[in-house]
């Protein structure tokens, strides 16, 4: 593959030596190295965007959490003890072959819901003899049947209520228990999928321990491993594609990693520790327990078990890592309180600041953590021999019982709603909770470049394309300005352009995760791939939902040249624009009639729009320079866009007819790609008047554009009145939130120090001097 440069500012490929962009003149990134080609099973989708789309209606599950227990006694720390008592439930239908996900002979996982005294810590492992596995060659896996539509967070768990253990599924209020497997041998320990479609578990059903997938529903259920020896504890990697596990085919505990459908797999530690109960964190670390001497203790290792580290070392059993969704905390179970008692305690991700959650008077384990993050369900050992689940908040505060007679819960996200076409189903409202602050505020403050901001629809999230360690990665910061949250994608692969959908449970984003630049859909929680779709040779980027999300626009110089696309979710691409110049950057209006994009076709790149379906071309800017990526406000009425007009580049917006342009930055750093906020209130955009480029959010005066007297009043004069008097014009007069003659005084005073035109007037320009620490 001919290694390019894409500029992450308008999408242009470049030759792998350029410094410059060809197409808009911005410095470009180094570039990094080639990744590996894709391991057997992970090949590049061969599907048509037609049938991506389609199972894109009922694919978009979403979401993420991944958790995984102790050993079992002669591989780790003691399991759960039995519960008794069968309940009635529905139960399934028999269970179903799955011809989804190619099987090739791979190690498999096992676990029990009973618990045991703790092992020995000198007693050995049983020695297992080596089996040497020649993974068969697959295809990507078949897609499994789609899972309901709009499913709620369920909780996924064990438990031998029946009489033997088997797998269960409830709503996460506690509602709506099904039972998912039925057979004679014991179904334990699941984990769902980062995208909430699968789920991992263990069954003895074949005579000994194996790992096994199905439906979330309990349906195609497929055996993944074929060993005559005990592979355990499976867990999920954060993008879904990839399972680590425990085995003794070594002859003593190690950790290995297969693909999702078993193939290609690889042994990642080689130590004569026993090592099991694995959590995959969103950075790529892995956390474990390990034998150390008479003790079980935690460690954390890179994926390839490179970058070994201890993160606990007590004399006493310390283990069952599990990484919380953000990357940031581990909770696990220790003795540390007391001997023979385990309690949960959560440190940080380095190993620092221990600290304790929750102590019965019996056992406490199988803790996992909420899909976001804010409670812990987890198991809890009772006087009578069963195991109850308890939920509490990550404080360890409010514990209460969530469900008798189960273990080692799995918590699966709720699954998103598509529609199937433009009309059939409403776009859904969402409460928009509004930003803080006042004036210009940066918001990311990393020492990497921060590109492409987009918002959710309720602004409580901000996602930015980043630079970071030679990749583009989508990242999570405060939309607030509190700076980085945390990295959504993990691959070795760029990711350009999210854009939100309507229920901001996923992304649209572009990637060249196969090699070119292609569409994907990925979940918003936690960056795991949902679907790929388009695939056809060249760059596709800059992908936007119409506003029915009955499809969307996007980028691609598949043609030679570079063009905008529809694509339905009918899986039909239409090309809107047919020319020999630059045709991209396409964002739809909110009523979902046109759309803005900008065009060299006149000689010099200007702003148009046209029809939806790419008929009736019309220009709106004609000025000398680069006038490039406009974006709709969420009323329709003005398009913001950037432009050099001035001799750098600025963030500019006018009617959508073209008229009333208003320059709204002034900053020789250059300022580009605006994009509205959802409540029309804001502009974010990014800016080099920093030194890199980072992320910055600007009041959008579209509730008064202009401030100015005769008497307009409000909070905007009100904060336009407190700066003054702070900057020292106390000709301003009383802060009263009236723009009155003394106002406008001392405006006029302002302005002329700071070389504006002295009008009076409070515009965008005036406004982002005011409050961008008089820096523009």
């Amino acid at each position: 593959m001919t290694q390019q440069k894409y500029c992450p500012q308008c999408g242009q490929p470049n030759e792998a030596e350029a410094r410059f962009c060809g197409n808009c003149g911005r410095e470009l990134p180094l570039l990094p190295p080639l990744p590996a080609a894709p391991p057997p099973g992970r090949r590049r989708a061969g599907a048509t965007i037609a049938a991506s789309l389609l199972i894109l209606l009922a694919l978009l599950a979403v979401g993420w959490f991944v958790v995984w227990p102790r050993l079992q006694p002669s591989d780790g720390p003691p399991t759960a003890r039995p519960t008794s008592s069968p309940t009635a439930v529905t139960q399934t239908q028999p269970e179903q072959p799955v011809a989804a996900i190619a099987v090739t002979e791979m190690p498999d996982v096992l676990v029990t819901d009973t618990a045991v005294p703790t092992p020995s810590p000198s007693a050995t492992a049983a020695i297992f003899p080596t089996i040497t596995l020649t993974p068969t060659a697959t295809s990507s896996p078949t897609p499994l049947p789609p899972t309901p539509a709009s499913l709620p967070d369920e909780i996924v768990f064990q438990s031998n209520r029946s009489g033997n253990f088997e797998i269960y599924i409830m709503h996460s209020d506690g509602s709506n228990l099904r039972q998912l497997t039925n057979n004679t041998g014991d179904d334990q320990y699941p984990r769902v999928s980062p995208d909430g479609r699968f789920i991992l578990f263990e069954s003895t059903r074949d005579g000994n321990p194996e790992i096994y997938i199905m439906n979330r529903d309990g349906s195609g259920q497929t055996r993944l491993t074929f060993n005559t020896v005990n592979d355990r504890l499976p867990a999920w990697s954060p993008d879904g594609t990839q399972i680590t596990f425990q085995s003794g085919r070594s002859g003593d505990a190690d950790i290995y990693i297969m693909n999702a459908d078993g193939s290609n797999l690889r042994r990642v530690t080689t130590t004569a520790e026993r090592e099991g109960h694995t959590s995959w964190g969103i950075h790529n670390r892995l956390v474990f327990n390990a034998s150390q001497g008479a003790y079980w203790q935690i460690y954390a290792a890179d994926v390839d078990g490179s970058n070994r580290q201890r993160l606990t070392n007590g004399q006493v059993d310390e283990y069952s890592p599990e990484w919380s969704p953000d990357g940031t905390q581990i909770v696990y179970v220790s003795e540390r309180e007391s001997r023979g008692n385990p309690a949960l305690f959560v440190m940080d991700a380095d190993g620092r600041n221990p600290r304790m959650l929750y102590n019965s008077p019996l056992e406490d384990w199988g803790a996992v953590w909420s899909a976001d993050g804010t409670q812990i369900v987890f198991t809890v050992e009772q006087a009578d021999g069963t195991a109850d689940i308890y939920i509490m908040n990550v404080d360890g505060r409010s514990p209460r019982l969530f469900m008798e007679r189960g273990s080692y819960p799995s918590w699966a996200i709720a699954t998103p709603t598509a529609n199937s076409a433009a009309g059939d189903t409403a776009v859904p409202t969402i409460p928009v909770f509004p930003l803080t602050g006042a004036g210009l505020l940066p918001l990311t403050f990393a020492t990497y470049d921060d590109y492409t901001p987009a918002l959710s629809p309720d602004q409580r999230r901000l996602l930015v394309s980043a630079e970071i360690d030679g990749y583009w990665r989508i990242v999570e910061v405060d939309p607030n300005g509190g700076g980085q949250l945390r990295q959504l994608t993990q691959a070795n692969a760029n990711f350009h352009h999210p854009y939100f959908s309507a229920d901001g449970l996923t992304i649209l984003a572009a990637s060249d995760r196969d090699g070119d630049m292609d569409i994907y859909l990925l979940s918003a929680l936690t960056g795991a791939v949902v679907q790929q779709l388009t695939n056809t040779p060249g760059d596709d980027y800059f992908p936007r939902w119409l506003p029915d999300e009955s499809g969307f626009v996007f980028s691609t110089d598949r043609h030679g040249n570079h063009e905008v696309y529809l694509a339905r979710l009918d899986g039909t691409q239409t090309r809107l624009t047919d020319h020999s110049a630059y045709d991209g950057f396409a964002s739809p209006s909110p009523d979902g009639r046109h759309i803005a994009f900008y065009s060299s076709r006149d000689g010099d790149y200007e702003i148009y729009v046209m029809d939806v379906d790419g008929r009736n071309p019309q220009r709106l800017t004609f000025s000398p320079g680069r006038d490039a990526s406009p974006t709709f406000s969420p009323d329709g009425e003005w398009i913001a866009f950037e432009s050099d007009r001035s001799g750098h580049y600025e963030i500019y917006a006018m009617r959508r007819d073209g008229s009333e342009v208003r320059q709204l930055t002034n900053h020789t750093g250059g300022n580009w790609f605006p994009v509205f906020s959802p409540d029309g209130l804001w502009l974010l955009f990014q800016s080099a008047r920093n030194g890199n480029m980072d992320v910055f959010r600007l009041p959008f005066l579209s509730r008064s554009l202009y401030l100015s007297t005769p008497y307009l009043a409000g909070d905007d004069v009100r904060l336009v009145q407190q700066k003054l008097f702070n900057l020292g014009y106390s000709q301003v007069g009383p802060v009263d939130g009236i723009f009155g003659p003394q106002t406008e005084t001392a405006v006029k005073a302002f302005q002329q120090a700071n070389g504006l035109t002295a009008d009076g007037v409070v515009g965008p320009v005036t406004w982002d001097r005011l409050f961008g620490d008089n820096d523009g």
